[in-house]
């Protein structure tokens, strides 16, 4: 088995992507104890680099990256790139220190005047609560909450295929993209804000694909930060449903630099489809630029 195919990496990955560096590390470490050998494969020392808990660790390793493998390796140019990015964001976005506005607007013995004042209100309010008269719900009414206290609810079927995140990644102006997982036909979509299950229209399926993002602006308020459409064999596009959703699960949320945020997103095809590419339209694209692609799995 190959080194990027290796599960352990592929699950320090997704937990990398997803912002869970201790996992990403732990999963790391379990992989050393197995292959000792192993700790100067350039994959390796990318992870190694990424998990490191603090960014000074991480561009220290990156730098330690770029001059231990050849300038021409894949994994070197995209060291040098995330160098190069790290000081450009460190440029642009300069650190602003906020004081709290009781700070600003009270001095410390108001303050300790207002902690006190509400300490007081506080013991008031739970006072009358404690004392206040209970009501006994009527039997029936007990039954009845009984009964329906805990309704049995079937799980919808998880249908998704894990992904190695590191063969479906694009990075652009917003962010790095990941595809993470593929659900070529779910069973689990639900409109947003319900939890009944909803089928595609006659002749059509739902293809869901989970996303990891992250962004590479100071703030990222859409992510992925850019409009998503899936490319069939004929060569139409099919733009992400922005009404729909996987059942239980959150889409992308916004987040800010340096941070990952995954989620699921929806697409709805003819049965008889097949899906090549996700296209992706950075928000700043121009307009006579041609979109960037990921091949998706068949």
């Amino acid at each position: 088995m190959s080194v990027r195919h290796h599960p352990l990496l592929i699950s320090a990955n997704i937990a990398l992507a997803q912002g869970n560096r201790l996992e990403a590390q732990r999963l790391l470490d379990t992989y050393y104890q197995e292959h000792k050998d192993a700790k100067k494969d350039p994959l390796i020392l990318w992870l190694d680099a990424q998990t490191r808990t603090t960014r000074d660790e991480r561009l220290e390793q990156l730098r330690f990256l770029v001059t231990t493998l050849p300038a021409e390796h894949p994994y070197s140019v995209i060291a040098r790139e995330t160098l190069a990015d790290e000081d450009l964001y460190a440029a642009k976005i300069a650190p602003v220190v906020r004081r709290h506005w009781w700070n600003r607007r009270l001095g410390r013995v108001q303050v300790w005047h207002l902690g006190a004042m509400s300490f007081l209100i506080g013991i008031l309010v739970f006072t009358v609560w404690a004392v206040r008269p209970r009501e006994t719900p009527p039997p029936a009414l007990t039954v009845l909450l009984a009964e329906t206290a805990t309704p049995l609810i079937t799980p919808l079927p998880d249908l998704s295929t894990p992904l190695n995140v590191n063969d479906f990644t694009l990075r652009y102006s917003g962010g790095i993209l990941q595809i993470a997982a593929v659900e070529p036909d779910s069973q689990r979509i639900v409109e947003r804000l319900s939890p009944t299950p909803i089928a595609p229209v006659p002749g059509a399926r739902f293809y869901a694909l989970k996303l990891i993002f992250e962004c590479r602006r100071a703030i990222c308020d859409e992510p992925p930060q850019a409009n998503l459409f899936v490319r069939l064999d004929d060569r139409t596009t099919i733009a992400a449903r922005d009404n729909i959703s996987m059942a239980g699960l959150e889409p992308l949320q916004p987040v800010a630099l340096g941070r990952a945020s995954s989620g699921w997103v929806v697409f709805e095809i003819p049965v008889s489809a097949l899906v090549t590419y996700l296209e992706i339209h950075p928000d700043d694209l121009p307009s006579d630029q041609t979109p960037p692609v990921i091949l998706l799995p068949k």
